[in-house]
């Protein structure tokens, strides 16, 4: 496994990189699998978040994986944020917990996206 930063700004409140050095250092960059986090989940309106510069990063890094894999625990769904990321769709699989209700969980599985429960 290689571990690649990207540097730029330092968001403190979740430990994450954004900017514009960070944008440009992931524009020539390929990875196999994306792991993100969502603040937010909803399946008429998506993945989304509160923090501009995050969502736009988090666009450009779904635009350089092959694999999308969001992480959400059970809190997330049926939240919507202020800016949106992605569609559920565009995603392989869900990593989340036993609470996910089930409306949601039908719907995914319906779309293609594999829900693990862990």
């Amino acid at each position: 496994m290689q571990l690649v930063f990207l540097g730029g700004t330092l968001r403190r409140k979740n430990l994450s990189f954004y900017g514009t050095q960070t944008e440009r250092a992931l524009q020539d960059l390929h990875v196999d699998k994306l792991f993100l986090a969502a603040d937010g989940f909803d399946i008429e309106k998506g993945i989304t978040t509160h923090f501009e510069p995050e969502a736009l990063l988090n666009r450009m890094m779904c635009q350089t994986a092959t694999e999308i894999i969001v992480v959400a625990d059970s809190s997330k769904f049926d939240r919507i944020c202020l800016h949106k990321i992605l569609e559920p769709q565009g995603i392989a699989k869900l990593v989340t917990d036993a609470g996910i209700p089930g409306e949601a969980r039908e719907a995914l599985t319906r779309s293609g996206v594999e829900v693990i429960i862990a």
